[in-house]
């Protein structure tokens, strides 16, 4: 996972902090997104370096199918300190409510707090955000899955980080994906969800022990090709911003070669997108613009981006 952090201040890292999070949104979101998990100890691996922790909440309802199993990996990943928003009454479910009551229950009664750090991208929180950052002096951070962060929510905190699945995290997406869709049909034909789980574990199995020792080389993988072209739209995309004078966002160049280009997807472009940038060949740079705002535009190693594979 990469953690892309945009910082409208820096002097936050030695700050005494609490951090809320939002477990429905990141699980869903990464569930929705990337057919992945939350990885919980490379996220707090990134966190654990911007403030100096001293509580982390983890919220959610956990009483729904999609989350069974999730407090016990919570709690082997990190922590116990997790709060269960279950729905009550038959009524929406309140986590984020729940969320807000703790945060202000902290607010009140731990006063030398000096940051605040919200992993949602959920824009109902905005009021809150502006209101411990310009009423209390509070610090406030926001983590989010990439794509789901609300903008309004971004402008109000003093930064946010928006994580972006690297190549390897969607290979093995692709790879999950592939084995569920096989083992829906098997169960499709009358098994039953174990069998059909153990019937593609043998398979697999199988068709390794009957492998050549020297195999001849297999072909180029599809993704191989598939991120090549990706490459020369991501390229082309980026060099007709630079002859037209334009500044190209992360988000706005993946909007940009997905709307032109019908055969690929979203989440193939931010990935190779994503893979190009941890490699250096394209950096994400903060620049003003000409009414004052400040913009985090790409900059591209235009010696050596083409080498990039």
């Amino acid at each position: 996972m990469i953690y892309n952090l945009n910082a409208k201040d820096t002097d936050f890292a030695g700050a005494k902090t609490m951090v809320f999070i939002d477990y429905e949104y990141w699980f869903l979101g990464m569930k929705k997104q990337h057919n992945s998990v939350p990885d919980i100890r490379s996220w707090f691996t990134d966190v654990k370096v911007k403030g100096q922790i001293v509580e982390t909440l983890f919220f959610g309802d956990f009483t729904q199918s999609e989350l069974k199993g999730e407090v016990e990996r919570i709690r082997a990943s990190l922590s116990s300190n997790i709060v269960d928003g279950r729905k009550s009454n038959n009524q929406k479910d309140h986590s984020d409510f729940i969320m807000l009551n703790n945060i202000y229950q902290k607010l009140i009664k731990l006063p030398d707090i000096e940051q605040f750090i919200l992993f949602t991208g959920d824009g109902h929180f905005q009021s809150s955000v502006t209101f411990l950052r310009n009423f209390m002096d509070k610090i406030v951070g926001i983590y989010a899955t990439e794509g789901s962060l609300n903008s309004q929510l971004a402008e109000a905190a003093n930064w946010y980080v928006e994580m972006v699945p690297e190549e390897a995290d969607m290979v093995a997406a692709a790879n999950r994906a592939a084995v569920n869709s096989m083992t829906m049909n098997q169960m499709a034909v009358g098994m039953t969800p174990n069998q059909a789980v153990t019937y593609q574990t043998n398979r697999h199995r199988n068709i390794l022990l009957s492998e050549p020792r020297n195999p001849i080389p297999a072909p180029t993988p599809w993704w191989d090709v598939k991120r090549f072209e990706i490459k020369k739209m991501i390229i082309g995309n980026l060099r007709w911003a630079r002859e037209n004078d334009r500044m190209p966002s992360f988000k706005r160049t993946v909007e940009v070669v997905c709307k032109n280009n019908f055969n690929v997807t979203e989440f193939e472009v931010k990935s190779v997108l994503s893979d190009m940038v941890k490699k250096g060949f394209i950096r994400q740079v903060t620049v003003d613009t000409a009414n004052g705002n400040q913009l985090m535009t790409l900059e591209v190693d235009w010696d050596s981006i083409e080498s990039y594979s």
